[in-house]
């Protein structure tokens, strides 16, 4: 029935808050061990693509897959990364409207691996961008419209940069945002 799935969905996204406030309070401690490992780069990427798509059919949105199949391995934590990404996709899903494409494509650049997700949502401002990956920060708009307490996109950058990596995002208000990661090619991880 409709409200054993709200109960059901509520649990799920209270687990994932609970699970993200864990998180933070393990890399502010320096209690996170990195399961870093040698990765098929452009497999783990595919993989997570595929995990994803369900969500978008559900919204009738398209991803675009721009990924090449023979990227370098990468050194890392292959579930740990899945999370990162996950959380892009999962926000590019929900800011962006129904009938509208996805882009996830993967390229080498200055001896790193940079994946970017951009969607065709409302932007974010530049005061905006400056909180973006900082724990509880909600864009005004963000705030009204979704619900959550904005920790997703702190842990992802302390995952990244766990990584010897780094995080950003390019946006326009009213034209989408893209959001970029690169991660460095070869053993040069950082165990936290």
């Amino acid at each position: 029935s409709k409200l054993i799935n709200n109960a059901l969905s509520g649990a799920e996204s209270l687990r994932q808050r609970l699970e993200e406030l864990l998180d933070l309070a393990r890399f502010s401690r320096g209690a996170v061990k990195l399961n870093i490992q040698p990765i098929d780069t452009s497999g783990l990427l595919a993989l997570i693509a595929e995990r994803y798509q369900p969500a978008l059919e559900k919204k009738r949105q398209q991803l675009e897959i721009c990924i090449p199949p023979k990227l370098p391995q990468l050194e890392a934590d292959p579930s740990r990364l899945e999370q990162v990404l996950l959380n892009l996709l999962s926000n590019a899903g929900k800011y962006s409207p129904e009938n509208t494409i996805i882009t996830y494509k993967a390229s080498i650049k200055n001896g790193s691996i940079l994946v970017e997700v951009k969607d065709h949502g409302i932007g974010i401002t530049p005061e905006d961008q400056r909180g973006l990956f900082m724990p509880y920060h909600r864009g005004q708009q963000d705030r009204q419209v979704y619900p959550g307490i904005g920790l997703g996109l702190a842990v992802a950058k302390q995952i990244v940069e766990a990584h010897g990596g780094k995080i950003w995002v390019e946006s326009q208000r009213g034209k989408g945002s893209t959001f970029k990661l690169t991660l460095p090619i070869g053993d040069t991880a950082s165990e936290v």
